[in-house]
């Protein structure tokens, strides 16, 4: 795939989007926020709109933004200053420290918020992920699953960090417990598709990544992963097929590579 789907969800952090600009709505307004700069008689700015500034800052110019956060910090700004400033680490990739700055962030939400909590602790297992430390990124995430049992993007992630060592059963797991609560997720019957797969599980694993085409028909690695499945079935013709549609629709993409080694593989024999 061209990003792994934890890196993907790093990438929705890095940039805002998704649950995580919804944690961050809701931590512009947890703790106490003074002043980030001087300006004489500056309009007064609301801890939304400090926050806001901060984070597109460290978004944008992370070095800057990090500076910004970390004097922020100092003067009182709490959990959103703290935010901010592991989003300018991760833009400047420095992952290790983003991913304890969340941590940290972690234990200053209150009890009465293991949503947030459990938020938090997921985007530090992104970034620990990131900072190619995946045993450092399960047991946190394992923590977030304690606080919200059944959260579809906690499960995924953590499928993913199963499957990419090898934890095949686990993985396979993870992933039925998300299919239950979202059976159209066709990025979850793709990996499911390939945990069956490594397992020697053919005919799962095709019923798997034909559903996840038939939810998404142009999904280049989704059409990558049937091929591979087909010529373990001893469909050699169909396989190839799937590889050259891979190539064709996504010729830039990590899919399309593979798809064209594995097509200059089987041609040679």
């Amino acid at each position: 795939m061209n990003r792994s789907p934890a890196r993907q969800r790093l990438y929705r952090l890095y940039r805002g989007g998704g649950k995580a600009a919804r944690i961050a709505a809701a931590l512009a307004v947890m703790g106490p926020a003074s002043a980030i700069g001087a300006a004489p008689n500056p309009p007064p700015r609301t801890d939304e709109q400090r926050y806001a500034d901060c984070m597109a800052q460290a978004r944008d110019k992370p070095q800057q933004g990090m500076k910004t956060a970390a004097l922020w910090q100092q003067r009182g700004g709490g959990a959103p200053a703290i935010h901010c400033l592991a989003v300018a680490l991760m833009g400047l990739k420095r992952y290790d420290d983003a991913a304890m700055r969340l941590e940290s962030l972690a234990d200053l939400v209150p009890g009465n918020r293991p949503d947030l909590r459990a938020q938090a602790l997921g985007q530090a297992s992104q970034a620990w992920i990131a900072a190619g430390k995946p045993d450092r990124a399960l047991p946190v995430l394992n923590r977030a699953l304690e606080l919200r049992p059944g959260e579809v993007d906690l499960l995924f992630d953590r499928a993913a960090l199963h499957e990419t060592a090898g934890r095949l059963v686990e993985s396979t797991a993870d992933l039925t417990e998300i299919l239950k609560i979202a059976p159209n997720r066709d990025d979850v019957l793709l990996l499911r598709a390939t945990t069956q797969r490594r397992q020697n599980r053919l005919d799962l694993a095709r019923a798997d990544v034909d559903r996840a085409l038939l939810l998404n028909a142009d999904n280049p690695d989704a059409l990558l992963e049937r091929g591979i499945i087909r010529f373990d079935q001893g469909d050699a013709a169909g396989a190839k097929d799937d590889w050259r549609r891979a190539e064709t629709l996504a010729p830039k993409s990590a899919a399309a590579k593979a798809a064209a080694a594995n097509l200059a593989r089987t041609n040679q024999k």
